[in-house]
């Protein structure tokens, strides 16, 4: 027995032709038109670029503006909810992360004993065998067990392994939702990687090494973005669409002056493990009442016109968490639009409206 639920909520309109005429025209002249056009027409050599700029504005501009505004006016969705509308091969979803300007540093000297020595500072000295790593005979939750695991990820990918003593100093918060556990993965990594495989390990290889070293010796559900945002530093933005192989993007983001500040609260989310995990399975949960495995193949049409029924089976947390992950995703898109036009400031000011409304 199927119930259909029709949605009730009612999307703003314009209140005329002119209105949107003179928004659409707003939107797309920009301060790009008033000062780089004239610049670039004198530089490139006037008459034969005014020229070529017209071609592709008749062409290229004009065609995928008739395309947004037929597509927004056909679905009355978001940029990303849209392009859903017809299917997820055509969604652009995606994350931005960012690695603060904190580290660990490590001094380190490589050894032929296939042991790995590592004393952290304030911490208990690590001893761990590499030649053969085994996550069933590794204590779950250890740092050993993330060396272990770095290792063994290198050898299934083919790279070389070896022994190393190293002594380390952090400035990451343990447990305060850092990436504490992602950064120790990322050092591990880039030590294999210079000692033995002559720095050529990319960053993406070293995220993966990491986040196999969690889930399958330390025994935490992670998954990729903490450690590739440690390994790719900075603004980054991904998408993980394919697991095995996400598109990572490195962005140069100017703040304008503005600072991005770490508060130590004082909380720590290292016992929060099983409700990390519950993220995943809920919002999975929800795709699948869709016949989907994940959220991002859903049309958000259809999710929300399903709301009361996904309430009902799936609980008010899964369904937050879904709105959450649809809501995000229009919000990325829309930073990652400004910060690839140097807009980094807007940004920000995205990023400010979303936290405080």
């Amino acid at each position: 027995m199927t119930q259909e639920v029709k949605e009730s909520t009612t999307r703003a309109t314009w209140s005329g032709k002119w209105a949107f005429i003179l928004a659409a025209a707003a939107s797309a002249v920009g301060l790009g038109n008033l000062w780089r056009f004239p610049y670039l027409a004198a530089k490139y050599g006037g008459g034969m670029f005014l020229l070529t700029y017209l071609v592709l504005v008749l062409t290229f501009g004009v065609s995928l503006l008739l395309l947004e505004t037929a597509l927004g006016r056909k679905t009355r969705l978001s940029v990303i909810g849209a392009f859903r509308h017809f299917g997820a091969k055509f969604t652009f979803i995606g994350v931005l992360a960012a690695a603060v300007d904190i580290d660990i540093i490590a001094a380190a000297s490589p050894t032929d004993e296939g042991v790995v020595r590592l004393k952290s500072e304030g911490y208990p000295e690590d001893v761990t065998d590499i030649r053969r790593p085994d996550a069933k005979a590794c204590r779950r939750g250890t740092s050993s067990a993330l060396i272990a695991g770095v290792c063994a990820a290198f050898e299934a990918a083919g790279r070389k392994t070896g022994g190393f003593c190293a002594y380390t100093m952090s400035d990451v918060l343990t447990g305060s939702g850092l990436s504490s556990s992602a950064a120790f993965e990322v050092m591990l990594g880039n030590i294999l990687s210079h000692f033995y495989n002559e720095g050529r390990v990319p960053a993406v290889e070293l995220a993966k090494s990491g986040k196999y070293a969690e889930n399958e010796f330390f025994g935490k559900p992670c998954g990729l973005m903490d450690q590739a945002a440690c390994a790719v530093g900075g603004f980054a933005y991904m998408d993980f669409a394919s697991a095995a192989e996400p598109e990572i993007e490195k962005l140069s983001l100017e703040l304008g002056g503005r600072m991005l500040c770490i508060v130590n609260t004082g909380g720590n989310h290292a016992d929060l493990t099983d409700d990390y995990a519950s993220i995943p399975a809920e919002m999975k949960a929800v795709a699948a009442v869709f016949g989907k495995n994940c959220l991002r193949e859903v049309d958000e049409a259809a999710f929300y016109a399903s709301l009361p029924a996904l309430r009902e089976t799936c609980g008010d947390r899964a369904v937050l968490r879904a709105i959450h992950f649809f809501a995000e995703n229009e919000r990325v898109y829309a930073q990652l639009s400004l910060a690839r036009a140097g807009i980094g400031r807007l940004v920000v000011q995205v990023l400010t409206e979303y936290l405080y409304g």
